[in-house]
């Protein structure tokens, strides 16, 4: 099994599915789906656009947070790096990281 796989599915079973109770930090409060307006996009990318370039393409690959798997990240504020098991993954909010 691929190392990220398995880190990231240690990650989500030893999270407690708590839901997110920071609220947004950003204007946007919903996930960003392929029917959302290009102004949600334009701010996901804003959002997205304050890591640095490496991170940018982690989080391009991983796309959504382990805990909330319903919220893209960028979607509450820039997405917040944990490194588990020396694999860096990505989380939406920080209600998340309290979470796990």
């Amino acid at each position: 099994m691929n190392s990220k796989i398995l880190a990231l599915t240690a990650f989500a079973a030893l999270t407690v599915i708590a839901g997110c109770s920071d609220g947004p930090a950003s204007s946007v409060s919903k996930p960003v789906t392929a029917g959302s307006s290009l102004g949600a996009a334009a701010e996901l990318e804003a959002q997205r656009s304050k890591l640095n370039a490496d991170d940018r393409k982690l989080v391009e690959a991983q796309e959504w947070c382990v805990v909330q798997s319903d919220e893209r990240l960028g979607s509450m504020g820039p997405p917040i790096k944990l490194t588990i098991k020396d694999t860096p993954v990505f989380i939406c909010c920080g209600g998340c990281r309290r979470s796990r």
